[in-house]
């Protein structure tokens, strides 16, 4: 997330949808009196600080941080918000579920498992491994409501993406959700074609590349069940719905 005072713009970070690199690309465009929170490294060290000295969990339900949404954000702001100019990129919420999957694949070894947790996941790779959906902020006692198991067939991403939907966890609420009318919506799968444009929008440098971060090792051909398809197109309906005629991108 970025509150850009100097530049008069706002990102807004939605989980899984290229955030860290446009935050990345933009940190040396930014000034002493802008926010940025998460996906670069002086991100996450200013949310670490806030999160440490007031807690992570008042962090998150009261303060800034990384995906904090655009009605956070107006609030903090106030009347300034409408006056800035505000994106967020997007993404078909299929490749987001998959994102997720392959992202806690990468990262499992970093996180600290409570030995009490059963809960578990089952595939050929990762058999009998404890799994839990991890955040930047989360600590121990809190991300243990994040846990996930997997019963689906024994299919491990299917399973992971069943239960992170009907666990109704925030992190995959609909995009539209995060977001209001306000904000201006890019793709991810055409950013690379729309970044002169972003740019030229929130007065920085033409030049400044666009590089590629937190991309997953991800399978090319990742092929989910027609169960698991229904449950995210019922889940992100309202996404399917409204952001492709906002972005020109279809996500069929």
């Amino acid at each position: 997330m970025i509150i850009s005072n100097s530049k008069n713009f706002i990102y807004i970070h939605i989980e899984k949808t290229g955030g860290t690199s446009i935050e990345e690309a933009l940190l040396p465009c930014l000034d002493w009196n802008d926010i940025i929170y998460g996906g670069t490294t002086f991100g996450n060290d200013l949310q670490n600080l806030y999160g440490k000295h007031f807690g992570y969990h008042h962090l998150e339900i009261n303060g800034l941080w990384k995906h904090a949404d655009a009605n956070r954000i107006k609030n903090f702001l106030s009347n300034k918000y409408e006056n800035m100019y505000k994106f967020a990129t997007v993404r078909d919420p299929k490749e987001i579920m998959v994102s997720f999957y392959y992202y806690i694949e990468r990262n499992l070894s970093f996180y600290k498992i409570p030995n009490d947790i059963k809960n578990v996941y089952y595939d050929n790779k990762l058999n009998d491994e404890i799994l839990i959906v991890g955040t930047d902020v989360f600590t121990d006692d809190i991300r243990n409501k994040y846990y996930l198991d997997s019963q689906i067939d024994k299919t491990f991403i299917d399973g992971f993406i069943y239960k992170m939907i009907t666990n109704k966890l925030k992190e995959v609420d609909p995009q539209v959700s995060k977001i209001d009318e306000s904000v201006e919506l890019y793709d991810l799968s055409t950013l690379n074609d729309n970044w002169k444009n972003i740019l030229n929008k929130i007065n920085v440098d033409k030049h400044i590349s666009l590089p590629v971060l937190n991309k997953s090792n991800r399978s090319k051909n990742v092929k989910l069940q027609n169960e698991t398809l229904q449950l995210i197109k019922n889940h992100f309906a309202i996404d399917y719905e409204t952001i492709p005629l906002k972005t020109q991108v279809d996500w069929t």
